[in-house]
């Protein structure tokens, strides 16, 4: 969650290279969040650079497999505490705000 956000949100159905497709995409991207699944296409990954990018596609790919043995044991499968994912989130952006400092800097 430090590095992908409160939560992976699928953005609804729309046709490839649509205008439809952008507008949801973009309606979606506004929460600084850095992972998506765009449903039936697969998943949209952002990082401050294409290191960072490429750690949270992995760190999204593990969180899938996590998730998926956890339906698989039959057991109730419970979210992080809301409180858990505010602390979380607010370091993501302390990270951000730190990159962006440095990026200025370069």
């Amino acid at each position: 969650m430090r590095f992908l956000g409160r939560s992976v949100e699928i953005v609804p159905y729309a046709p490839s290279g649509t205008g439809f497709l952008k507008k949801k995409v973009q309606a979606r991207v506004r929460n600084g969040y850095n992972a998506f699944i765009l449903k039936n296409h697969g998943a949209l990954i952002l990082g401050p650079d294409a290191e960072r990018a490429v750690h949270n596609l992995h760190l999204l790919e593990k969180c899938a497999l996590t998730y998926l043995l956890a339906l698989c044991t039959g057991e109730k499968v419970t979210r992080i505490p809301l409180a858990v994912r505010e602390i979380a989130f607010a370091k993501l952006r302390q990270d951000e705000k730190k990159q962006q400092t440095v990026d200025g800097r370069q």
